[in-house]
Formats: structure tokens, C-alpha cells, sequence
């Protein structure tokens, strides 16, 4: 029996955290930018299971329907990058399911994102002071999450 085994590329890995997290600040900080700019409502959506990153949009915050600006389409992260958790004032800290944050004309709360790869965690920070999502990087020992 012949058998062939493929080593796993860590460092291919590592270059989509790193890819996802810069994509999901950029995506948070231009979707605080533009509930501010254009006074619509946004909800922000956190598959935790599914990877996924979706945007809602509302002009008055009450009826939500998928945003239509093509810059705020939802996306999926990059096999072997999962969300790892998502806490916010109110919302706690969600570890499964779906976190919803909603990014209202006025600024949106603080709050966190972790994405997770492999013993990799890189944390998206979005500060309501500056309407910036910033990365920092924290590594974690193998088996913890």
C-alpha cells in the first residue's frame, strides 16, 4: 500500500490569518465610516460556526435587509481561519452560533473579534473613538481556545 502524505503549510496558514484579519478591520472600519457618512444602520454578522462575515443595512434601524453597497458584501474566511470569539458591552462574549453587532450613525460600541489558525489568534479591536479596527496578535499555546 502506498501512501502519501501531505505536511501542512503553516506558513500558508499563517499568511491567510493574516490576510483575513486586515481584510475584516479594513471591512469594520469602512462599515463605521459609511453607517457615519451616509446616517444608515448596520448590522454586522458573526457565523461562528460557518466562518462568515455578513452586513445588514437599515435606514431608520428597524427592518434589515442585505447591504447593498458591493464594498460591505459579506464574505467567508480562509479554510483553516475560524472565528474564535466575539465580545461586545451587551452582547458578552459569544464563543458558537451568530454574534450581531449593530453599527448605528451615531458609532458603534467597542468590541472585539478573534480569528483563530491553527495556534495563531489574531484579535480585531474596533475602537468607537476613532471608528478604526485595529490587529493585534496573540499567540496561543497548542490545545488551548
Amino acid at each position: 500500500m502506498l501512501a502519501v502524505v501531505f505536511p501542512r503549510l503553516h506558513g500558508l496558514q499563517d499568511r491567510y490569518l493574516d490576510s483575513d484579519s486586515e481584510r475584516l478591520a479594513l471591512f469594520l472600519s469602512y462599515a463605521g465610516e459609511k453607517a457615519a457618512s451616509s446616517r444608515t444602520y448596520y448590522r454586522v454578522g458573526f457565523d461562528l460556526q460557518g466562518a462568515r462575515i455578513n452586513v445588514e443595512s437599515s435606514p431608520d434601524g428597524k427592518e434589515f435587509a442585505p447591504a447593498a453597497d458591493p464594498a460591505l458584501r459579506g464574505f467567508k474566511l480562509k479554510n483553516g481561519v475560524d472565528i474564535g470569539e466575539v465580545s461586545a458591552p451587551g452582547l458578552g462574549k459569544v464563543v458558537r452560533g451568530e454574534a450581531k453587532l449593530l453599527m448605528p450613525p451615531a458609532g458603534a460600541p467597542p468590541f472585539e473579534v478573534a480569528l483563530i489558525s491553527g495556534n495563531r489568534r489574531s484579535l480585531i479591536t474596533y475602537n468607537p473613538y476613532t471608528g478604526r479596527a485595529t490587529i493585534s496578535e496573540k499567540n496561543e499555546k497548542p490545545g488551548k481556545r
